[in-house]
């Protein structure tokens, strides 16, 4: 099972502690290109709202496009020790 790992962009969210995106098929090329379209569609959606620029709105368009639209799921988050 191929597995992906990877962070948005910190253009969406800024310092905070970024999700990991994992889809079992999809490969790096493939993430690239997903993360791109969502991006894109994203920022698109927060100036259709009214709020061009706003990385909340952006982020949660972001996420909303990767796991519905591309089948990505959110890794679990680490566990503090």
């Amino acid at each position: 099972m191929k597995m992906i790992l990877a962070a948005l962009s910190l253009v969406l969210t800024g310092c905070a502690a970024q999700p990991i995106y994992n889809h079992p098929t999809k490969n790096q090329a493939d993430f690239a290109r997903d993360s791109y379209e969502c991006e894109q569609s994203a920022w698109q959606h927060a100036a259709n709202m009214g709020a061009p620029g706003n990385p909340l709105i952006a982020r949660d368009a972001y996420h909303d496009c990767m796991t519905r639209k591309h089948g990505y799921t959110l890794a679990p988050k680490p566990t503090k020790t």
